[in-house]
């Protein structure tokens, strides 16, 4: 169930409705009611990933909640709550590598098509620095992001040939610059641009009597979800402990390992910079990355250096 789905259930047994009897727009004390009924258990960091997405719901409906959403009592809570929170160590899930990414590629599921279809979400996950959930939704049911053909773009006029996919909802909230997933050649049999043209000719070649143009659906038209998605990851690697942000993580240590300068890694995973900061300490793999990058870039090696010569006195 989705975040806002479960805000929603939790308003309607709680009575959290608007004079009127409705759930939309959450009133700045039943958003404070909402937080005081959630946030032991989850922490801060989850707890402001649900606001966005009560944020990310009201902006779907046309509504400016910022009023209510950054109100001082709103933020006094919160910093309170982070004051407080004890943190748990938590085990981490593995990040996906390019080694895994192997395996994917010749890993052949039950149906043919389902093969293609897992491929092109989990290659493009990584490629283009995607959560999840921007590309498959959290049930099968469309929603106000939901991914359509429409949305991806291929360009092999471009030097080299790319494929774009352009997110319905920005994270970075300003329309002016959509979210946009670029997935580059790799130039090897592990290469997205061949992943994903394999899957959207075998999309668009569906003979559905109604289609209403979904870009990563089962052969019968129904959209793919991450529980099917994570079903059959667990499925393909049974003693590993992986998840579905480890594409995100592992495609931004493979650029960071590669030498593409942090700002750029930034753009293309389309944080804004504290966030990315963030990102950074969360994940000790990706700083290792970058701190091996600067060892495996270095025009000389420390070991092999000869020590300077001593001069008498």
């Amino acid at each position: 169930m989705s975040i806002t789905n479960r805000y929603q259930q939790l308003a309607l047994n709680n009575r959290w409705l608007n004079p009127d009897g409705s759930v939309w727009p959450i009133s700045r004390k039943h958003l404070l009611d909402y937080i005081a009924a959630i946030h032991k258990s989850i922490s801060p960091t989850t707890l402001l990933s649900y606001l966005s997405a009560l944020t990310d719901k009201h902006a779907s409906m046309g509504i400016s909640w910022n009023h209510v959403r950054y109100h001082q009592s709103i933020i006094r809570s919160l910093n309170i709550i982070k004051r407080s929170y004890i943190h748990k160590p938590t085990k981490k899930a593995e990040i996906i590598t390019r080694a895994h990414l192997n395996t994917i590629s010749t890993y052949e599921l039950p149906d043919d098509f389902d093969t293609l279809l897992f491929r092109a979400v989990a290659f493009a996950a990584f490629y283009g620095l995607a959560r999840l959930g921007e590309l498959i939704q959290s049930s099968p049911n469309p929603s106000y992001n939901t991914l359509y053909i429409k949305n991806l773009s291929a360009h092999s006029e471009a030097n080299p040939p790319c494929i774009l996919i352009q997110l319905p909802m920005a994270k970075t909230r300003n329309s002016a610059f959509p979210d946009i997933l670029v997935l580059h050649q790799s130039f090897d049999d592990l290469c997205p641009i061949r992943v994903l043209s394999s899957y959207i000719k075998a999309r668009l070649a569906l003979n559905l009597k109604t289609d209403p143009q979904y870009l990563f659906v089962h052969k019968d038209g129904s959209l793919a979800h991450k529980r099917w998605f994570l079903q059959k990851l667990n499925t393909i690697f049974p003693q590993k402990h992986l998840s579905g942000h480890g594409f995100r993580a592992g495609g931004t240590t493979e650029l960071i390992l590669r030498g593409l300068p942090p700002y750029i890694v930034q753009l293309a995973g389309r944080w804004s910079s504290d966030t990315f900061e963030e990102y950074i300490r969360r994940h000790p793999l990706v700083m290792n990355a970058y701190i091996a990058s600067t060892y495996r870039d270095a025009t000389y090696n420390l070991d092999s250096r000869k020590a300077p010569e001593t001069q008498a006195i």
